[in-house]
């Protein structure tokens, strides 16, 4: 259930970013499908902080919220995820 809640977030996220880009909507949406599930898995397992207690991760309305956000951020995700396993994001 929370690896479809993560799809569907990714992709609203998506599409949410893809009303304010000049991108095309299906591009926008796989790439917010892609960077809600980095964002999700790297709150999940701690890697980009533990900021956020792991009981929020785990439900269900937080399996949907953070992808979202993750999906609306985009590439950015993958930049800070880059950055805090210390490897360089670039841009």
């Amino acid at each position: 259930m929370l690896l479809i809640l993560t799809i569907l977030g990714g992709a609203v996220g998506g599409l949410i970013a893809a009303r304010r880009s000049k991108t095309g909507r299906l591009y926008r949406t796989m790439i917010g499908v892609a960077t809600g599930f980095v964002l999700y898995w790297g709150l999940l397992f701690g890697i980009l902080g533990n900021e956020i207690p792991r009981e929020f991760v785990l439900n269900p309305f937080g399996g949907l919220a953070i992808p979202i956000l993750g999906g609306w951020a985009g590439t950015a995700v993958f930049n800070a995820f880059l950055k805090k396993i210390g490897i360089s994001g670039g841009g």
